[in-house]
């Protein structure tokens, strides 16, 4: 071998440790030309400033090259000796991506093959990258080590590390079908506990509802916890069990346990990440991260301290990147509603040149595209088809389910993105807490954050274009919504801006022309993606650039990182720090009264470790300020409704004058009524009917919510004359009949009124899109039915009754003439009991 160093004098050869020198001595393929100025940039900063750092959040827009800043810098801490270093990607799809890309730009990696799954020693030895997916790393029998017999590394990337925040999580959590022997065990172990927090919800579970489930509550959770830990060790070897063992064997005293017709979920309270001693003591860690993020949640999520989130690797004043007209098709004309986009567009068409792509919340919402012939991505197969759009097989729409990171759709794969419903989380821990902190930043900024990942799926670099369009009221009330709006970054607040500029735009083409309204948007679409019209680029670009939008400071990095503190005082046996923690939160005035009730709830279980009576006290305060959480052990009484005024002319006039103008009343009364609609969660439909309500001048309660006992909804309509609902406008639109268990539960709940309400009258109201019972099954007392074309009709005549009073003084409305528009509108007290409601058809 020729020994070139005999040549070089002095002059020796050295190993570059800045990225910037290292890239240009990189044998590179002759494709790649040199940096971008912002790649160049970056790199150059991490190399005067943060090179030391242990922690590093890198925020950069998509398409901006974060992936190869974050192979540099992990080579530069090659070349520096600093130790093993290791590429995270979210999924094997983009680390094969990532793997790929090394290739070209001539960086030394190595990886996993399916024939030799161990670690490589060229990554051990420190002599090149190891780049692999998040699950090789996090996971209860990882090849790296747990604990103290890690393996040390001396730097670590995570690409798209928010979405990998998820899968590490999954790592911590035990999933328990309901046909595992293990989860009747559960179940049965904890029955009556279940059945005091809701007994109709633990019947829906008991018959599989995949929707509903409940929290096993904290104190019956303590009590037995070791009785849990027993039957699960009986189960260790089981696969659902198998990779989270090790990880949860020691700590199952601090999980928290949810029981749903589907499965059993048993998570920790906060992920003991420092179990995973490769990443926890990581000499680097380079978080990647979109703009548009928070960071925030790496405290809870990943460990990282408040100081990181605070001090990112940016580039300040970065310019927007990419095009995106976002349209909300409703806003053109009301007849563009969610089936009417869905039917017209999620259709396979032979030839399209141009991929379509849905993003839908849960694989449960995917039936109405299966019926359009669309292909509906499954975890197996989502990288091939994603694949085939990118290879240009774009005939059949793809529709993708609670996927809104992870995936890119450049070009051509997806020119029309359909973002259908506002998400939501999976797990049913995150469920809960969605549900009992509605009103919480925290929550919002989780909702907002997850649609902007969604919103930047098809758009993946500067010049990149692709129309999104919104719809699903739950998420067009989210992003039109003056309060949720700031939750967005100022990028996309603009964009959401234009679209309602080029909605606007639409809906006169519609009052000019008379044409179709579907036609009208299809034109626009085209003008996007199409035809690529010159005047839309510009005014796009214009917009963009003259950007004005305030940025909202929406800082609750403190206060996760209180949350994180306090957990780890719980585990650790500190109950009275951990308490403390929490009351400097509760005694603050940035919390709202649920807000506060779920920090007593908190507050409330680490009390219990020190005195039983004591919590359920803080309990009972938190359930009184917050009724979607746990129920206590004793000291709830059901309150009836109390009769303040028997006036609902009197009640209306003061919901009325609530509001400065009649538009701000209008967009409140919409906003209510989309939500009662059997396209809405359980949830946000009862919490519709309970509002309309109290808009119609009743007194309104949610009995199930409130105590876990009685009838969804309740109205009292006068002092001696109610409305009990049961709603089931989450079963099936081609439902045939009403089962016997659903039934049942009608029968229960007249039970409960008569026993509440002994004396009074009451009309029972099941709302269902089907009046047919089935041969076994039967109601005791007259019971009515409220399908989808009553439900329509009251909702048609509630909005022609105020927008008849909107020709009045809204302040000078007299009794006599609401009671006249009442009627006239027939949502007097007796239409209400009648003319919407079908009587139903017992089958023999």
């Amino acid at each position: 071998m020729a020994n070139f160093s005999k040549k070089l004098g002095n002059n020796t050869s050295v190993r570059k440790i800045n990225p910037v020198e290292i890239y240009e001595n990189l044998d590179r393929k002759v494709e790649t030309g040199p940096l971008r100025p912002i790649q160049k940039e970056v790199l150059q900063k991490w190399h005067d400033d943060f090179k030391e750092n242990k922690d590093i959040i890198l925020k950069l827009h998509t398409g901006q090259g974060k992936t190869l800043i974050g192979l540099l810098i992990l080579q530069s801490l090659l070349n520096q000796e600093k130790g093993p270093c290791l590429y995270i990607c979210p999924n094997i799809y983009l680390a094969n991506q990532t793997c790929e890309q090394a290739a070209k730009f001539g960086i030394p990696f190595t990886n996993f093959t399916e024939k030799n799954q161990d670690i490589p020693t060229d990554f051990i030895n420190g002599e090149k990258l190891l780049i692999c997916h998040v699950q090789k790393l996090f996971n209860g029998l990882t090849k790296f080590g747990l604990g103290r017999g890690s393996i040390k590394a001396g730097g670590i990337a995570i690409d798209d590390s928010h979405a990998c925040i998820d899968s590490i999580k999954d790592t911590f959590t035990i999933k328990i079908p309901n046909d595992h022997t293990l989860y009747e065990h559960i179940v049965t172990l904890f029955e009556e506990d279940l059945k005091k927090q809701g007994i109709g919800t633990f019947g829906e579970i008991m018959i599989q509802d995949f929707r509903s489930f409940l929290p096993i509550p904290y104190w019956a959770w303590i009590e037995k916890y070791e009785k849990v830990t027993e039957l699960l060790l009986q189960f260790r070897e089981d696969k659902q069990i198998l990779f989270k063992w090790p990880l949860l064997k020691n700590n199952i005293q601090n999980c928290q346990c949810f029981v749903s017709g589907s499965y059993i979920e048993i998570s920790p309270y906060i992920n003991p990440i420092e179990l995973f001693g490769t990443f926890h003591n990581a000499n680097q860690r380079i978080l990647m991260s979109a703009t548009t993020m928070n960071d925030s949640f790496f405290i809870k999520g990943l460990g990282l301290s408040k100081e990181s989130i605070n001090n990112p690797l940016t580039i300040p004043n970065e310019r927007w990147s990419g095009e995106k007209m976002i349209i909300i098709p409703r806003l053109i004309d009301d007849s563009l509603d969610r089936i009417s986009i869905i039917n017209h567009f999620a259709k396979p068409l032979q030839g399209r040149k141009k991929g379509i792509v849905a993003l839908i919340p849960s694989f449960s919402d995917a039936k109405i595209y299966a019926d359009q012939k669309c292909n509906v991505a499954t975890p197996e197969n989502i990288y091939l088809e994603i694949k085939a759009l990118k290879e240009g097989k774009c005939d059949t729409p793809l529709v993708i389910a609670n996927r809104y990171d992870g995936i890119d759709l450049p070009d051509d794969a997806c020119r029309l993105l359909i973002i259908d419903s506002k998400p939501f989380s999976e797990s049913l821990a995150d469920k809960y807490e969605e549900s009992s902190r509605e009103d919480s930043e925290i929550i919002n900024v989780k909702i907002a954050q997850k649609i902007e990942q969604g919103l930047g799926r098809s758009v993946r670099g500067e010049k990149d274009y692709s129309v999104i369009l919104l719809i699903g009221s739950d998420l067009v009330n989210f992003v039109r919504n003056v309060r949720t709006q700031k939750y967005f970054s100022t990028q996309t607040r603009q964009q959401i801006r234009i679209g309602l500029e080029t909605a606007e735009l639409a809906t006169e083409d519609i009052d000019r022309n008379t044409t179709n309204t579907i036609d009208t948007l299809s034109e626009l679409i085209r003008q996007c993606i199409i035809t690529r019209d010159e005047d839309w680029k510009t005014f796009y670009e214009e917009r963009m650039n003259k950007n004005n939008e305030i940025e909202f400071k929406i800082d609750i990095t403190e206060i996760l990182d209180i949350e994180k503190k306090a957990e780890e005082y719980n585990m650790a046996g500190d109950f009275d720090k951990a308490i403390n923690l929490i009351q400097n939160i509760t005694d603050s005035s940035a919390v709202n009264k649920s807000e506060n009730g779920w920090y007593l709830q908190t507050i409330a279980r680490y009390k219990y470790n020190i005195s039983k009576t004591d919590s359920n006290k803080i309990q009972t305060s938190a359930f009184r300020l917050n009724y979607n959480l746990l129920k206590p052990k004793e000291g709830i009484i059901y309150k009836k409704i109390e009769i303040i005024d028997n006036s609902r002319v009197s009640n209306i006039k003061k919901w009325v004058e609530k509001f400065d103008n009649y538009e701000e009343l209008l967009g409140s009364l919409n906003d209510m009524l989309s939500l009662i609609s059997f396209e809405e969660t359980a949830d946000h439909f009862e919490s519709g009917l309970h509002e309309l309500g109290k808009v119609l001048g009743f007194e309104s309660q949610r009995p199930d919510k409130e105590n876990k006992e009685g009838p969804d909804n309740l109205w009292c309509l006068n002092d001696n004359d109610y409305i009990i609902f049961e709603c089931k406008n989450e079963v099936k639109d081609k439902r045939d009949e009403i089962s016997k268990s659903e039934a049942g539960q009608m029968n229960v709940y007249c039970g409960w009124f008569k026993n509440n309400y002994p004396s009074a009258n009451y009309i029972p109201i099941m709302i269902i899109p089907t009046k047919n019972i089935s041969k076994a099954a039967a109601f005791n007392l007259d019971v009515k039915i409220l399908r989808k074309s009553g439900i329509k009709t009251l909702k048609i005549n509630v909005l022609a009754f105020f927008k008849e009073i909107e020709k009045f003084d809204l302040k000078s409305l007299t009794d006599e003439k609401i009671q006249e528009c009442l009627n006239m509108h027939k949502i007097d007290n007796k239409s209400i009991k009648t003319i919407y409601l079908d009587t139903p058809f017992q089958r023999r």
